[in-house]
């Protein structure tokens, strides 16, 4: 939803490989096989990844000293995420690459999502390796705009009931919520 959003709005013709419930690590690395790979070769300007919030089981990890990807623990988060960039440059080379950081799920019902409520540490990880990589982000988690309003809890209101998600309890937004 995110890349029909931008392409849309930016009058650009765009692909969106977004499935719901893909994670970056745990066990399928999701993103990575299915989403990423199976465009692998084509030429774009931009690529645009996201992930992380159903990565909330899987453990978090640390940002790796190597460049190699057979270095890194992809069954955590943080070698999950190293791997998929990795992938990327690989794969898309002249394009530029950028991570979307996801909003803060602080009223998810945890007992559907389990750990979603706070993903702070799995999200300071993933700007570390960002910035290693040299990933332009987008901080959706904490991060605030140019005149200070929080993402999340101002634009998103993720600490209310709002229209912005799918349902209450859900980590899942609602077309109103993307827009």
């Amino acid at each position: 939803s995110w890349a029909a959003r931008i392409g849309t709005w930016y009058r650009m013709d765009w692909t969106n490989n977004a499935v719901k419930g893909a994670t970056v690590s745990t066990l399928a690395d999701k993103i990575i096989r299915h989403q990423l790979m199976v465009n692998a070769g084509k030429d774009y300007d931009y690529v645009i990844m996201q992930g992380g919030i159903n990565d909330a089981p899987a453990q978090v990890g640390t940002v790796s000293d190597s460049w190699n990807v057979a270095d890194f623990d992809v069954t955590t988060y943080a070698g999950a995420l190293e791997a998929m960039f990795y992938y990327a440059y690989e794969n898309f080379g002249t394009a530029k690459l950028g991570y979307i950081i996801n909003y803060a799920t602080p009223n998810a019902d945890t007992t559907k999502w389990a750990g979603t409520n706070d993903m702070s540490a799995c999200f300071e990880m993933g700007k570390k390796i960002c910035e290693k990589w040299g990933i332009a982000y987008i901080d959706l988690y904490s991060g605030t705009t140019e005149d200070g309003k929080s993402y999340s809890y101002d634009i998103l209101q993720v600490d209310k009931a709002t229209e912005n998600f799918a349902d209450a309890g859900e980590i899942l937004l609602s077309a109103a919520g993307y827009d």
